[in-house]
């Protein structure tokens, strides 16, 4: 009863429309909106396997296209989000995608995965988390500490002062579930120093390690 109502009252989801959840089908976001929150009431169930950016990095806009999710009478459609995926830093929403985004513009960093810490004065800071392409220009601590400050100056530059992170950690690999779902709950948990929670469907345990490296100091 919980999963049809809250896709017919928090998603407006009506019989005979089709509902697509990116989510891992193993968390129980994936499977309650995946399969069993749109066919209760009667919606059509998209269902994709493969990460986001095979076969290529438009896969998942081809899909909505196809599918036509949340297109208004214009032709634009609407992609929601999710509220653990924004971040409250001195009073100001901020979206850790669009964080993220900004600071993959810098042509050395390749993947990044921003987490919301808490902080006693602004209540949530940006912390990055960075995978390089070149791993040279962060093989000393004066270089790492230059090139951490051209990431955070690039999330400025690109967003607002209020954006840029607190802290840019360099690591090999980012944590990620076996469909390529970045594990943001989990990193924001280690920096919080909280149990990181459940991890079965992650691909790499090694990744957690390192971000837990990156934390204590032996990292970025």
């Amino acid at each position: 009863m919980g999963l049809a109502a809250s896709v017919k009252y928090v998603y407006d989801g009506q019989p005979g429309e089709t509902y697509w959840a990116t989510s891992d089908i193993g968390w129980v976001v994936g499977h309650s909106y995946i399969v069993y929150g749109p066919l209760i009431i009667g919606m059509a169930s998209v269902v994709y396997e493969g990460v986001p950016v095979r076969p290529d990095p438009g896969i998942w806009w081809k899909i909505v296209q196809d599918h036509k999710d949340i297109c208004d009478e214009e032709g634009y459609h609407f992609i929601l989000g999710r509220t653990d995926d924004v971040i409250n830093v001195a009073g100001h929403r901020l979206g850790t995608r669009e964080i993220e985004e900004a600071m993959r513009a810098h042509p050395n960093i390749v993947e990044v995965a921003v987490g919301g810490v808490a902080d006693p004065l602004k209540g949530q800071l940006p912390l990055a988390f960075a995978v390089v392409k070149d791993g040279s220009r962060i093989s000393t601590p004066e270089t790492r500490a230059a090139h951490e400050k051209e990431a955070m100056d690039t999330v400025g530059r690109l967003l607002d002062a209020i954006a840029r992170p607190a802290r840019v950690h360099f690591v090999s690999l980012l944590p990620k579930t076996r469909s390529g779902k970045l594990l943001r709950r989990s990193i924001q948990a280690l920096a919080e120093g909280r149990d990181p929670g459940d991890l079965t469907t992650i691909e790499d345990p090694g990744a957690l390690d390192q971000i837990r490296a990156a934390l204590a100091g032996g990292g970025g």
